[in-house]
């Protein structure tokens, strides 16, 4: 579905660098769907944590990319 490719940097991710992360955190009401779940990077998804998609998508340089593309799920 994510042609391997890292949801918040867009990076080609090593299958053995393979994370999948909830995008909007089960901590903080995500749900447990495909619709919610994203391939990453293990550096990326550790860097989010449990940050709510908007508050991390601010200090999306720190991956040169723009927070517009956290538009997808």
């Amino acid at each position: 579905r994510d042609g391997l490719r890292c949801y918040f940097c867009g990076r080609k991710v090593k299958r053995e660098d393979v994370h999948f992360d909830h995008v909007h955190p089960l901590s903080r009401g995500g749900a447990h769907a495909e619709s919610n779940i994203a391939v990453t990077h293990s550096r990326c998804n550790l860097k989010k944590g449990n940050k709510p998609l908007a508050h991390f998508a601010r200090f999306a340089y720190m991956f040169h990319d723009t927070p517009e593309r956290f538009g997808r799920v």
